[in-house]
């Protein structure tokens, strides 16, 4: 199966900052992704990213669930310039 790991501003169907194909070779198997993106803010103010995966190809299903022993989470950096 192929996914598109998306990271997208506000939420689940705001705009698209990048999208990054990943081929998923093994049935139930777990995958750590890392994703990159740059953003330039345009005011001081509260923002949201949200990270989105859909299935590009493939018949299998996919699930993203999080525990205390496997973790689903973004991290953001900022960057003073």
């Amino acid at each position: 199966d192929d996914i598109n790991v998306r990271l997208r501003e506000d939420n689940a169907t705001g705009t698209r900052m990048t999208v990054k194909t990943i081929r998923l070779v093994l049935a139930n198997q777990n995958y750590q992704i890392a994703h990159y993106a740059e953003y330039v803010a345009v005011a001081s103010a509260n923002k949201t990213f949200v990270g989105t995966l859909v299935r590009a190809g493939g018949t299998g299903t996919i699930s993203s669930p999080a525990s205390s022993t496997s973790l689903c989470s973004i991290y953001v950096e900022y960057v003073s310039g």
